[in-house]
């Protein structure tokens, strides 16, 4: 289906009138000076109009062939961010436990970036995931290194056995919620470029499943 948009149809009308006031100015009509200077007039102002309509950058909603990995990859960070990212980046405070699941999700998103298999084909999108993969990557080592695990399916900076001596941690556990915050600051203007350059991402409703975790 040909979508019709204001801004192309003012496009198009510009260049005819641009034409028809060209053809003015050039028909053979004597040498009356005065019609010659109205006509050349009225075909500067049209052509001055149709440049400012080709130059300006448009605000329609232009639809783009976006690749099949780029769609996908767009739906998985939606998700992230409306879901497990948000629930690990923003929404928790490590000075307490957190279920390994969600950390699990972050530690394989952020290896099948760093083996090359998480990336945008769209160039404008892809330093964008770039920016976030690097400082996810910081807050997923950073984490991987002071966090322990527990009989429960929990993991955790302060261990199950020391929960009563927390403030022994208190510097780990204000780093770690620095590092997600800073994690969280990068996806946020990715969602934002995703919504501009893959729109046929949200052709669909968004699944908030877990895409890479197996526990």
């Amino acid at each position: 289906m040909i979508q019709r948009y204001y801004q192309t149809m003012a496009r198009i009308f510009s260049g005819l009138i641009v034409i028809a006031m060209l053809a003015w100015f050039l028909w053979p009509r004597g040498s009356a000076l005065l019609d010659r200077e109205e006509a050349l007039f009225a075909f500067l102002i049209a052509l001055g109009v149709w440049i400012m309509t080709e130059v300006k950058e448009s605000d329609e909603v232009i639809y783009r062939a976006a690749t099949k990995n780029d769609i996908r990859l767009a739906r998985e960070l939606v998700s992230y961010a409306s879901d497990k990212l948000k629930h690990v980046l923003k929404d928790h405070d490590f000075h307490s436990s957190i279920e390994k699941r969600y950390l699990s999700e972050v530690f394989a998103f952020d290896h099948e970036y760093k083996i090359g298999i998480v990336f945008f084909q769209d160039k404008r999108v892809a330093p964008l995931l770039d920016d976030f993969c690097r400082e996810l990557e910081i807050f997923a080592q950073y984490i991987t290194q002071h966090s322990v695990s527990d009989d429960f399916g929990r993991a955790s900076i302060v261990p199950f056995e020391l929960m009563g001596e927390r403030e022994r941690f208190e510097i780990e556990i204000v780093e770690a919620n620095r590092l997600a915050n800073n994690a969280w600051n990068k996806i946020l203007p990715l969602i934002g470029k995703i919504k501009e350059r893959i729109p046929e991402a949200f052709d669909e409703p968004i699944s908030y499943d877990w895409f890479r975790s197996t526990i």
